[in-house]
Protein backbone atom coordinates (compact mmCIF):
# COMPACT_ATOMS: atom_id res chain seq x y z
CA UNK A 1 0.00 0.00 0.00
CA UNK A 2 1.11 3.49 -0.85
CA UNK A 3 -0.13 6.46 1.16
CA UNK A 4 -0.25 10.20 -0.90
CA UNK A 5 -0.85 13.22 1.30
CA UNK A 6 -0.76 16.55 -0.44
CA UNK A 7 0.69 14.68 -3.80
CA UNK A 8 3.69 13.55 -2.03
CA UNK A 9 4.24 10.34 -1.10
CA UNK A 10 3.96 9.33 2.51
CA UNK A 11 7.21 6.61 3.22
CA UNK A 12 7.29 6.09 7.10
CA UNK A 13 11.09 5.86 8.84
CA UNK A 14 11.86 2.82 7.29
CA UNK A 15 10.10 3.08 3.74
CA UNK A 16 7.48 0.88 5.10
CA UNK A 17 4.73 3.41 6.06
CA UNK A 18 1.13 1.68 5.35
CA UNK A 19 2.29 -1.78 4.46
CA UNK A 20 -1.04 -3.85 5.25
CA UNK A 21 -0.44 -7.10 2.56
CA UNK A 22 0.64 -8.73 6.11
CA UNK A 23 -1.82 -7.79 8.71
CA UNK A 24 -3.84 -10.31 9.97
CA UNK A 25 -7.42 -10.07 8.56
CA UNK A 26 -8.47 -13.70 9.18
CA UNK A 27 -7.45 -14.76 12.61
CA UNK A 28 -9.02 -18.33 12.35
CA UNK A 29 -6.79 -19.20 9.37
CA UNK A 30 -5.08 -22.54 8.13
CA UNK A 31 -3.10 -20.73 5.83
CA UNK A 32 0.71 -19.62 6.70
CA UNK A 33 2.42 -17.24 4.63
CA UNK A 34 5.44 -17.96 3.30
CA UNK A 35 7.09 -14.79 3.86
CA UNK A 36 5.92 -13.36 7.00
CA UNK A 37 4.75 -16.35 8.72
CA UNK A 38 1.57 -15.48 10.17
CA UNK A 39 -1.52 -17.31 9.55
CA UNK A 40 -4.25 -14.97 7.76
CA UNK A 41 -2.39 -12.05 6.51
CA UNK A 42 -3.99 -10.11 3.74
CA UNK A 43 -1.60 -11.56 0.67
CA UNK A 44 -2.21 -15.30 2.46
CA UNK A 45 -6.19 -14.44 2.17
CA UNK A 46 -6.89 -12.05 -0.27
CA UNK A 47 -4.23 -12.01 -3.39
CA UNK A 48 -4.67 -13.76 -6.84
CA UNK A 49 -2.39 -16.13 -5.64
CA UNK A 50 -4.32 -17.41 -2.34
CA UNK A 51 -7.29 -17.75 -4.07
CA UNK A 52 -5.68 -20.04 -6.79
CA UNK A 53 -4.11 -21.51 -3.54
CA UNK A 54 -7.23 -22.20 -1.80
CA UNK A 55 -8.75 -23.14 -5.43
CA UNK A 56 -6.58 -25.82 -5.76
CA UNK A 57 -6.90 -27.05 -2.18
CA UNK A 58 -10.73 -27.57 -1.73
CA UNK A 59 -10.42 -29.44 -5.19
CA UNK A 60 -8.06 -31.15 -4.86
CA UNK A 61 -6.06 -30.21 -8.33
CA UNK A 62 -4.18 -27.39 -9.63
CA UNK A 63 -6.67 -24.77 -10.21
CA UNK A 64 -5.58 -20.92 -11.67
CA UNK A 65 -7.35 -18.10 -10.69
CA UNK A 66 -8.52 -17.61 -13.45
CA UNK A 67 -10.23 -20.87 -13.42
CA UNK A 68 -11.43 -19.72 -10.31
CA UNK A 69 -13.12 -16.62 -10.70
CA UNK A 70 -14.50 -18.40 -14.01
CA UNK A 71 -15.84 -20.81 -11.76
CA UNK A 72 -17.24 -18.52 -9.56
CA UNK A 73 -18.70 -15.79 -11.82
CA UNK A 74 -20.85 -19.01 -13.43
CA UNK A 75 -21.22 -20.84 -10.25
CA UNK A 76 -20.02 -23.67 -11.43
CA UNK A 77 -18.79 -25.16 -7.45
CA UNK A 78 -20.84 -24.08 -4.49
CA UNK A 79 -17.17 -24.58 -2.32
CA UNK A 80 -15.43 -22.21 -4.83
CA UNK A 81 -18.28 -19.47 -4.77
CA UNK A 82 -18.28 -19.75 -0.92
CA UNK A 83 -14.97 -19.41 -0.85
CA UNK A 84 -14.60 -16.47 -3.52
CA UNK A 85 -17.45 -14.68 -1.28
CA UNK A 86 -15.25 -14.98 1.50
CA UNK A 87 -12.40 -13.38 -0.43
CA UNK A 88 -14.21 -10.25 -1.39
CA UNK A 89 -15.89 -10.12 2.40
CA UNK A 90 -12.66 -9.94 3.49
CA UNK A 91 -11.15 -7.41 0.83
CA UNK A 92 -14.32 -5.34 2.01
CA UNK A 93 -13.43 -5.48 5.73
CA UNK A 94 -10.13 -4.19 4.92
CA UNK A 95 -11.11 -1.73 3.34
CA UNK A 96 -13.24 -0.12 6.12
CA UNK A 97 -9.86 -0.97 8.30
CA UNK A 98 -7.92 1.13 5.92
CA UNK A 99 -10.42 4.25 6.18
CA UNK A 100 -10.56 3.71 9.96
CA UNK A 101 -7.04 3.68 10.67
CA UNK A 102 -6.10 6.40 7.92
CA UNK A 103 -9.07 8.10 8.26
CA UNK A 104 -9.14 8.73 4.36
CA UNK A 105 -11.71 8.45 1.99
CA UNK A 106 -10.13 7.60 -1.47
CA UNK A 107 -8.88 3.67 -1.85
CA UNK A 108 -7.09 2.22 -4.62
CA UNK A 109 -7.09 -1.41 -5.07
CA UNK A 110 -4.37 -2.93 -6.95
CA UNK A 111 -3.31 -6.40 -8.07
CA UNK A 112 -4.20 -8.39 -11.10
CA UNK A 113 -7.23 -9.98 -9.59
CA UNK A 114 -9.06 -6.48 -9.39
CA UNK A 115 -8.27 -6.33 -12.71
CA UNK A 116 -10.37 -9.21 -13.34
CA UNK A 117 -14.81 -9.27 -13.87
CA UNK A 118 -14.66 -10.20 -9.82
CA UNK A 119 -17.72 -7.36 -8.48
CA UNK A 120 -15.37 -5.47 -6.24
CA UNK A 121 -16.20 -2.01 -6.86
CA UNK A 122 -20.18 -2.85 -6.68
CA UNK A 123 -19.55 -5.16 -3.14
CA UNK A 124 -16.87 -2.57 -1.28
CA UNK A 125 -18.87 0.50 -2.14
CA UNK A 126 -22.43 -1.48 -0.73
CA UNK A 127 -20.64 -2.75 1.98
CA UNK A 128 -19.70 0.80 3.16
CA UNK A 129 -23.12 2.52 2.71
CA UNK A 130 -24.22 -0.28 5.09
CA UNK A 131 -21.23 0.43 7.69
CA UNK A 132 -22.27 2.54 10.76
CA UNK A 133 -19.54 5.25 9.07
CA UNK A 134 -21.54 5.65 6.47
CA UNK A 135 -22.66 8.88 7.52
CA UNK A 136 -18.66 9.98 7.88
CA UNK A 137 -17.66 8.38 4.29
CA UNK A 138 -20.71 9.95 1.81
CA UNK A 139 -16.91 11.00 0.16
CA UNK A 140 -15.95 7.60 -0.24
CA UNK A 141 -14.21 6.76 -3.66
CA UNK A 142 -13.03 2.85 -4.64
CA UNK A 143 -10.73 3.31 -7.75
CA UNK A 144 -9.14 -0.08 -9.02
CA UNK A 145 -5.59 0.36 -10.74
CA UNK A 146 -5.29 0.04 -13.81
CA UNK A 147 -1.96 -2.60 -13.92
CA UNK A 148 -0.43 -4.24 -16.66
CA UNK A 149 -0.65 -7.95 -14.61
CA UNK A 150 -3.03 -9.67 -14.86
CA UNK A 151 -4.73 -12.70 -12.82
Amino acid sequence: MAYVKNGQLVSGVDGNFGEIGHTVIKNDSDYQCPVCHQYGCVENEISGLAISRKASDLLNRPVTTREAITMYLEHEDETIHTMVEEVIKLTQQLCINIFSVFNIYHIVLGGGVTQSALPYKEAITNYVSQTPFNTKIVRFKLTLAILKQMY
